[in-house]
C-alpha cells in the first residue's frame, strides 16, 4: 500500500511467493534448503493486458513469460521510474533476505542499491527479470499500468548484469555488518542522485524505502524515508539526514562512494550525534567510517548520522600585476 503494509491477497492474478525450502520448511526460523517448484497454467505469448497501479500503491507483478524481461523495455504511464526485488542471498543478520532497489542512471541501464547479493557489487547495473521472477512497481500521483510486450522479451534466462555506463553525480552509502572475525556482510544502503533537473522536494523522482526484517538503511526527508533520493545540483550547502534501525549490538561499517560529484570548493563530512564528530568525506571517491553499536539510546538511535555537503564560493582574487615575457617555446606569463 501507499504507506508501505503488505495487505492480504484479494486476488490471484498477480502476487509475490517468498519459498524457503521444501515441504520441511514451514517456519520463518526454518533452514533454507534447495527445492523445485513447478507451475502449471497458460504458457502466456504475445502482448498481454494493461496491469493496473493504483496511484501511490505498490503493487506486486510477476513475470508472466518463460523468457527473462528487460525492463527497458516494458510499456508503462503513471509509474515511478523504480522497481522493487526481495533478494534472499541479501540476508543482513537475520537471514531472511532485503530489498534490492533498482533505478535509472545517466546511460539508461538499472543500477542496484545496495547491490551484492543475487547481484554484484554495490553500483552494478541489471536489466533483466527472470521468468517467474516477482517486482514491485509504485504508482505516481496520478496511478497508471504496465503492460507486458512480446519485444521485452530477452534472449537467455540467466542474464543479470549490463555494462557500466557513465553514472549521474552521485552519492553512495552502504552498510555493512562487521563479524568478530573482521569479515564483512552487506545488509543495505541508500543512493542519491544530483542534477539540475531534480528537486529537493519529495516527489514522483523518489524512492520510498521497502523495510527490511533487519537493518534497514534510508534517507528521511519531510518525514518520508527513501532508498533513492533524486535532489537537485549542489549550490550552497546540502543535509541528508540518514535513518538506521534495526542495528543489534556490533560493530557495523559504512562505505560512502561519490561519483562524478566533484566539483572545486565542495566538502562533505558525516556527522556523528552520538560520538559528537564529524569525519570528512572523500568527494571524488570512498570513505569508509566504522562504528559500533552498543545498549545505550544514543548509540542506536535512527537519526545518530547526517551527511553534510557544503559548496564554498569563489575565492575573491585581485591581480597586483602581469608580465610577458618571450621565450624559445613560446610566451611565458608571470602574475601575482
Amino acid at each position: 500500500s501507499a504507506n508501505r503494509q503488505y495487505r492480504g491477497i484479494t486476488q490471484t492474478n498477480s502476487y509475490m511467493l517468498s519459498i524457503r525450502g521444501g515441504r520441511t520448511a514451514n517456519h520463518l526460523s526454518s533452514p533454507p534448503s534447495p527445492t523445485v517448484v513447478r507451475t502449471r497454467g497458460e504458457f502466456y505469448m504475445g502482448d498481454l493486458s494493461p496491469i493496473a497501479v493504483r496511484a501511490g500503491q505498490f503493487t506486486a507483478i510477476g513475470n508472466p513469460y518463460a523468457a527473462a524481461l528487460d525492463m527497458r523495455s516494458l510499456t508503462s504511464t503513471g509509474l515511478k521510474d523504480f522497481f522493487y526485488i526481495w533478494d534472499p542471498a541479501l540476508a543482513g543478520s537475520s537471514g531472511y533476505g532485503a530489498y534490492q532497489t533498482f533505478s535509472k542512471d545517466g546511460s539508461g541501464n538499472y543500477v542496484i542499491t545496495p547491490g551484492y547479493g543475487s547481484y554484484d557489487s554495490t553500483n552494478s547495473r541489471s536489466n533483466y527479470i527472470r521468468s517467474g521472477q516477482a517486482f514491485l512497481v509504485q504508482g505516481t500521483v496520478g496511478g497508471g499500468n504496465l503492460t507486458f510486450k512480446e519485444d521485452a522479451k530477452a534472449s537467455g534466462n540467466g542474464q543479470v548484469s549490463s555494462p557500466t555506463g557513465l553514472p549521474l553525480p552521485q552519492l553512495r552509502a552502504s552498510l555493512y555488518g562487521v563479524n568478530a572475525d573482521g569479515s564483512m556482510y552487506m545488509t543495505d544502503g541508500v543512493l542519491i542522485n544530483y542534477n539540475d533537473r531534480y528537486s529537493n522536494l519529495l516527489d514522483d523522482m523518489d524512492a520510498f524505502k521497502s523495510t527490511n526484517t533487519s537493518e534497514n538503511l534510508s534517507v528521511k526527508t519531510a518525514n518520508t524515508l527513501l532508498v533513492i533520493e533524486r535532489r537537485h545540483t549542489i549550490t550552497r550547502r546540502d543535509t541528508i539526514f540518514l535513518n538506521l534501525t534495526g542495528v543489534k549490538v556490533q560493530q557495523y561499517r559504512f562505505e560512502f562512494t561519490a561519483e562524478q560529484l566533484y566539483q572545486p570548493g565542495l566538502t562533505g563530512f558525516l556527522e556523528d550525534s552520538y560520538l559528537k564528530t564529524s569525519t570528512p568525506l572523500n568527494i571524488d571517491g570512498s570513505t569508509m567510517v566504522n562504528f559500533n553499536i552498543v545498549n545505550i539510546p544514543g548509540a542506536y538511535a535512527a537519526n545518530r548520522f547526517r551527511i553534510v555537503l557544503e559548496q564554498s564560493g569563489t575565492l575573491p582574487v585581485t591581480f597586483t600585476s602581469v608580465k610577458a615575457y618571450p621565450t624559445d617555446s613560446g610566451i611565458e606569463v608571470a602574475w601575482k
